[in-house]
């Protein structure tokens, strides 16, 4: 893995692209418009195809580094701006709510900010800024009031707010998104300088131009003191940055004066002094320096006072970075220092305590990025959120928002799921709804044929209850209720018995009587005594079954000769079954005593 560094450089309150810069360790390749106007902020269409060619020229230096490297968008300070901002509180949705309404409205409620310092809408492009708390000074809740009490009013923070525009830089991640290009983070030239030039962060980016030019000095042994980095760029803007451990604390830019060289001004004079005609100046006109005066230097000694006394901190360490055509008309310069280093020497001399290093780079943009580029050398860490513009690297990307698609498309597939589900279940709930009332027609059918069984079936409800009630007092009665004795059964028998004994038959004069309440008498007429021990004894059989104890005696003789029948009904409940017995039974069918042919007296 390898660092690319992707560096804008915009105009027109960040909103057009003029040059992109593309810094790895190594190199820096330099794109610029193939248009000779790169556009106003009025001439939207302009500035989109000139963003739209600089994404497709970023893919194509990138290559196959684009799939293998950690890119980082930087944005230069182009209308950027740092200032203190009320806030209830330092959530970043928050600080960007009071930075749009102090945009909006006015101002927050203390005054600390105006529309027209936070605004960045030109020409009607609208408002886009990049909102980041750099510190909190959230103070302790405050305590619950007193019941009775009306509540005290919400106390607000008092927040270092860094507000980056980034209209260009929005679009031009959205054309790398649709080329395919990840771009891994997104930071801007203050996060940059902190980062990259904190003395306390100098062993972990090894390999960079200020490190190997940075002597020891016990300052850097400190427990994470705070730097200053005073960044003066070709164009003539100086940047400054805070810094602690690499994490911006505060920051602020301003424009620096540009002169023509002396040695051109001497030429002009002469010139003109002289009464020869005018000798032409050479083409092109000479670079203009850039020159650093002592109301510059009072500027950032305010600005440093003012945060000073916001933060409760000041730098110990300044370290500059500026290029060779830095001149100052400082009046009283440091001894033997040019350039930066007589900037950063004078800051120094003026803010008590610091300790200044300078390093003189033409290109001191490129000379941070590389450096930065040289730390991510076989590493894929990027950027963290504290050193970065946190929402722009969180914008969302293709893939993002093809995540987005197929979650969306599984919720609709569920919601399919359950119509389908919850048709079915209407379906089953119709069904169950068809034969619960199928149920009610036929209880309702079964209870009008036993209705007579209680009044109340109909009515009451619950009919189940009182049909067993009734079952139960109708087997309780049957318990109580006696046998009926088989009288039918008992008279058929003794028909069978007659009709199955030989010589037996119904006395015509006898009595015959079956009796469910009395005894059961009978009288027949037999051949002899034998006969009538004999049909007794066919009787016996199954007298137990029938519940009949049965008893005969013969009287008589010769054709007056009778068999009298008794029977006694047993209640089967009580009185157990008696077995039949084999044999005439004792005192049973015995024949008269008188000799036969005579009549008994």
């Amino acid at each position: 893995m390898s660092g690319v560094f992707a560096f804008l450089e915009r105009w027109g309150g960040g909103a057009a692209l003029v040059r992109v810069r593309l810094v790895d360790a190594r190199d820096q390749r330099v794109w610029t418009p193939s248009a000779p106007d790169p556009g106003s902020p009025g001439d939207p269409e302009t500035i989109r195809a000139a963003i739209r060619e600089a994404a497709e020229w970023i893919a194509r230096q990138l290559g196959d580094q684009a799939t293998r490297g950690v890119l980082t968008v930087c944005l230069d300070a182009d209308s950027a701006r740092c200032a203190w901002l009320s806030s209830p509180s330092a959530e970043p949705r928050v600080v960007r709510a009071a930075v749009m309404n102090a945009v909006t409205a006015g101002g927050d409620d203390t005054g600390a900010a105006t529309p027209t310092f936070w605004s960045t809408q030109q020409a009607g492009l609208g408002l886009d800024l990049s909102v980041q708390a750099l510190g909190s000074t959230d103070p302790a809740p405050a305590a619950k009031p007193a019941r009775g009490q009306p509540p005290q009013p919400e106390a607000r923070a008092r927040l270092a707010v860094l507000a980056v525009p980034d209209l260009a830089a929005r679009l031009l991640l959205d054309e790398l998104d649709r080329l395919g290009i990840v771009v891994h983070s997104v930071t801007s030239l203050w996060h940059a300088a902190a980062l990259a030039w904190d003395p306390s962060r100098a062993e972990e980016l090894h390999g960079g131009t200020l490190a190997n030019a940075t002597p020891a000095d016990p300052l850097l042994s400190a427990a994470e003191p705070v730097a200053a980095v005073v960044l003066v760029e070709p164009a003539g803007r100086l940047v400054w940055s805070w810094t602690r451990a690499g994490v911006l604390l505060a920051a602020g830019t301003m424009r620096l004066r540009r002169v023509a060289p002396a040695a051109q001004e001497l030429a002009l004079v002469s010139a003109v002094s002289n009464t020869e005609p005018p000798v032409p100046l050479p083409q092109p006109a000479p670079e203009l320096e850039i020159d650093f005066s002592d109301a510059d230097l009072g500027r950032i000694l305010t600005d440093w006072l003012a945060w000073s006394l916001q933060l409760g901190l000041a730098p110990a360490r300044i370290v500059g970075l500026g290029p060779t055509h830095l001149i100052t008309s400082l009046k009283s310069p440091a001894r033997g220092s040019v350039g930066i280093a007589s900037v950063t020497a004078a800051l120094a001399t003026h803010w008590t305590g610091s300790v200044a290093t300078a390093a003189a780079q033409n290109d001191p943009v490129r000379a941070t990025l590389t450096r930065l580029a040289e730390a991510f050398r076989g590493s894929a860490e990027i950027l963290p959120i504290s050193q970065s513009l946190g929402e722009l690297a969180a914008r969302p990307s293709r893939k993002t928002r093809r995540m987005h698609w197929w979650l969306s498309s599984a919720i609709v597939a569920a919601v399919f799921v359950l119509a389908a589900l919850t048709w079915r279940i209407e379906r089953s709930g119709a069904a169950l709804r068809a034969e619960a009332e199928q149920a009610a027609v036929d209880r309702r059918a079964a209870l009008e044929k036993i209705k007579d069984l209680d009044p109340r079936l109909l009515t009451d409800p619950d009919p189940i209850r009182l049909v067993r009630t009734k079952l139960t007092q109708m087997a309780d009665i049957k318990k109580q209720m006696k046998p009926e004795r088989p009288v039918l059964p008992v008279f058929a028998r003794l028909i069978e018995a007659v009709e199955t004994s030989p010589g037996i038959r119904f006395h015509m004069q006898g009595r015959l009587s079956v009796s469910s309440t009395g005894a059961v008498t009978a009288s027949f007429a037999v051949p002899d005594a034998d006969a009538g021990a004999r049909f007794l004894q066919s009787l016996r059989v199954d007298a137990a079954a029938l519940g009949v104890d049965w008893r005969g005696n013969t009287t008589g003789a010769g054709d007056s000769r009778r068999y009298v029948l008794a029977g006694s009904w047993e209640d089967p409940r009580f009185s157990p079954a008696k077995p039949a017995t084999t044999g005439p039974p004792t005192g049973a069918g015995r024949p008269s005593t008188a000799p036969s042919g005579t009549t008994p007296k």
